[in-house]
């Protein structure tokens, strides 16, 4: 059995985010397996910045078997926690997560820590309730796959056919959530998880100071950025990495594209930048320490 799968599904408007996430991913964990399902087709850009990373590791982009109602968001991100693919029986363990989360190598590794966490709390499955909600954090949920998707497939097949039918109505996490309340449970809502392994890359769309960033409530910057910077920085500034970038600005987007994903794949080169901006930061901020 392999490891770890590392599965992510985008639509045309986030696929922007496919070489970045594939790469990170890998040089990360080479070791790990990456499969991305997409839904529409790949931009020439894309398709080339992809075939570069061939040589890192092992991945796979493939369409995205299922249907939902096309103008609900909520939909959309449903489909990834009814997505099943036969080769997921080839991994001991699944992580399906944001396309938009740029992983940075961790010791102990991603894979170990959630292990140890699904064990912690005697589920099939590595996850935490978002505190006074029913809602699973949909960011990374990990999956023991040989014990989850047996009892789960079930369940899975009929959410799926409600989203065919447009018949679901529910925001993504809370379906995860009212899942597992229906089949394998849940954890203790007082249980705590980091669920960011790497830099979220839609989370610096607007660009602000250290000191703005701190400050946040919605992101935990120094539990987040600053945990995963002294991995992620070595990675975002190889020469590959500098490639790809230069291959996502020549990506040219319709308004009517622009207008309906303000914050996605069009605006990644811009997130990206903020991001190596704090990283310039925290780098003077550390050597001016005493």
């Amino acid at each position: 059995m392999k490891e770890l799968c590392l599965v992510a599904v985008v639509n045309d408007g986030y696929q922007e985010y496919i070489p970045l996430f594939v790469y990170f991913a890998l040089y990360a964990y080479p070791e790990y397996e990456v499969i991305v399902y997409l839904e529409g087709t790949l931009h020439p850009e894309v398709d080339a910045g992809l075939r570069v990373l061939r040589a890192m590791g092992s991945f796979d982009v493939r369409p995205l078997p299922y249907r939902c109602d096309p103008g609900d968001g909520q939909a959309f991100k449903s489909l990834r926690w009814v997505l099943y693919d036969d080769d997921f029986a080839a991994y001991d363990n699944v992580y399906i997560g944001d396309i938009d989360v740029l992983l940075a190598r961790e010791e102990p590794s991603l894979c170990v820590r959630r292990v140890r966490h699904s064990e912690a709390i005697g589920l099939p499955y590595s996850n935490r309730i978002r505190p006074n909600t029913t809602k699973l954090a949909g960011i990374a949920h990990f999956v023991r796959t040989q014990a989850y998707f047996p009892r789960l497939l079930p369940v899975m097949q009929r959410r799926r056919a409600e989203l065919a039918a447009q018949t679901l109505r529910m925001h993504n996490e809370e379906l995860l959530y009212r899942m597992m309340e229906e089949t394998v449970g849940l954890p203790d809502p007082q249980a705590s998880l980091a669920t960011h392994h790497g830099i979220h890359l839609r989370a610096f769309h607007t660009r602000r100071t250290l000191a703005e960033e701190r400050q946040r409530t919605d992101y935990l910057f120094a539990k987040t950025f600053e945990r995963q910077f002294d991995a992620f920085l070595p990675a975002a500034r190889d020469e590959a990495c500098v490639d790809m970038v230069r291959r996502l600005r020549r990506i040219e987007s319709p308004p009517a594209r622009l207008a309906r994903y303000p914050e996605g794949g069009p605006a990644i080169v811009r997130q990206l930048e903020n991001v190596l901006a704090l990283c310039d930061d925290l780098v003077t901020e550390r050597a001016a320490a005493p």
